[in-house]
């Protein structure tokens, strides 16, 4: 078993600079969606609070 953490460490380790490109791309990807999502709500609460 840790062996297998060991080998699978050294696995990612030699792939490093696309996994580390990857892993990158999607914390920006989810950044970006969220910050959509957050200016979504806060847009939707604004309009409704106006129609109150």
């Amino acid at each position: 078993m840790i062996d297998y953490l060991v080998g699978e460490r050294d696995i990612r380790e030699e792939k490093s600079p696309r996994f580390c490109v990857l892993t990158l791309g999607i914390f920006v990807v989810v950044k970006i969606i969220f910050n959509y999502l957050l200016i979504f709500i806060l847009n939707n609460a604004i309009l409704y609070s106006g129609f109150r």
